[in-house]
């Protein structure tokens, strides 16, 4: 069985994963709205959808919105080429 919170298959595409590309596309603070956009969702609705793996949909991007605040902005994976990226994902098809 796959883990719908962690690592959800219908979010890879081969080797990439969404929140990889959608990092890639972003400035840090970009992306660090999208973390905390998905935090508040998944809060948001736990009681009325998902319930605990909601929850853990939340914890998941909370541990994310961590580890981005804690690193250097200069270092941020978001600095990444986003040609790069996006010629992997073309490499899939």
């Amino acid at each position: 069985m796959h883990d719908l919170v962690n690592s959800p298959i219908h979010y890879a595409s081969g080797s990439v994963e969404c929140i990889d590309a959608i990092e890639a596309s972003m400035t840090r603070d970009e992306f660090l709205g999208y973390l905390k956009g998905n935090l508040i969702k998944y809060t948001w609705r736990y009681r009325d959808k998902g319930g605990v793996q909601d929850l853990q949909k939340a914890n998941w991007y909370l541990t994310k919105l961590i580890a981005q605040w804690e690193e250097p902005a200069d270092l941020s994976p978001t600095k990444r080429d986003f040609n790069d990226v996006r010629s992997q994902i073309d490499g899939l098809y």
